[in-house]
């Protein structure tokens, strides 16, 4: 039994392993604020849609530091766990839980 992998599955498996630790990568930066990293994370022209409530979308590596620093002053201790993700070839999806110490008013809640 041959057991290498088909060309077009070592391609497959190289992204969705590249995918990952994109998405990992994109948690740290949010957990460790350190916002010179965008442009490892973030494409130049990205946006970012929010939650329903939490603002108009960013656009770009100047807005997404902005949303970063400003999220990070109300929560100094900002953190994203990460608890599932699923990967394949051209999608990622990930659940986790953010947790932070609210110190300044945010959304109306002081």
């Amino acid at each position: 039994r041959d057991t290498k992998a088909d060309p077009a599955q070592k391609r497959a498996m190289m992204s969705t392993q590249a995918s990952r630790q994109l998405i990992l990568a994109l948690h740290d930066l949010w957990n460790s604020g350190s916002v010179e990293q965008i442009p490892e994370i973030y494409g130049e022209n990205c946006t970012v849609h929010w939650a329903k409530g939490w603002g108009p979308a960013s656009r770009g590596h100047a807005q997404i530091k902005e949303a970063i620093l400003h999220t990070r002053s109300i929560f100094p201790d900002w953190h994203e766990d990460v608890l599932d993700m699923v990967v394949t070839p051209d999608k990622v999806v990930t659940r986790y839980c953010s947790t932070g110490t609210q110190h300044k008013e945010y959304l109306g809640i002081a």
